[in-house]
């Protein structure tokens, strides 16, 4: 399972839409941090920010990644068919179903883990680019962050 998942990460990697995922993830928080305000897609509805610091703001924008999420999952499926390789595999001693739970599962966990890396990034780079009055504690902001994992969880899971 092991090697399963480090040959998906090195197909993954060899994908234009894992570069553009990264970039355009980067570049949204990057925006965020130099203006010194939260942003992002917000659907066209208000939310309520006003008593909130940065971090913690630009975290009720993550609606951004509603969409930015389904480029490392794409990116996982397609891999396959573009190296012409999904006959291999599917042929080989995996049987289809262990095949499309390891597939699942390995685009839940990369997906999960590039948007909490991409999260913590923002934090570290508006704590020391803003200072502590556009910062919330560690704590506070992963305690924010683990309530909206369910949430991409089934975003990802619905991809």
């Amino acid at each position: 399972m092991i090697n399963m998942f480090r040959a998906e990460l090195y197909r993954l990697s060899r994908t234009k839409g894992f570069y553009i995922f990264w970039a355009l993830s980067i570049l949204s928080f990057m925006i965020s941090v130099i203006s010194g305000q939260p942003g992002g897609i917000s659907f066209g509805t208000f939310i309520d920010i006003s008593n909130c610091k940065t971090d913690i703001s630009q975290l009720a924008y993550n609606f951004t990644y509603y969409y930015l999420l389904i480029m490392p999952v794409f990116g996982a499926i397609t891999s396959e068919f573009n190296e012409q390789t999904v006959k291999n595999t599917i042929s080989s001693a995996v049987s289809k179903k262990n095949y499309f739970i390891y597939k699942y599962v390995f685009s839940m966990i990369y997906s999960l883990i590039s948007f909490a890396v991409l999260n913590y990034m923002y934090y570290f780079l508006n704590r020391i680019a803003n200072g502590n009055e556009h910062s919330s504690e560690i704590g506070v902001f992963s305690a924010a962050l683990l309530r909206q994992m369910p949430l991409f969880a089934a975003i990802i899971s619905l991809f």
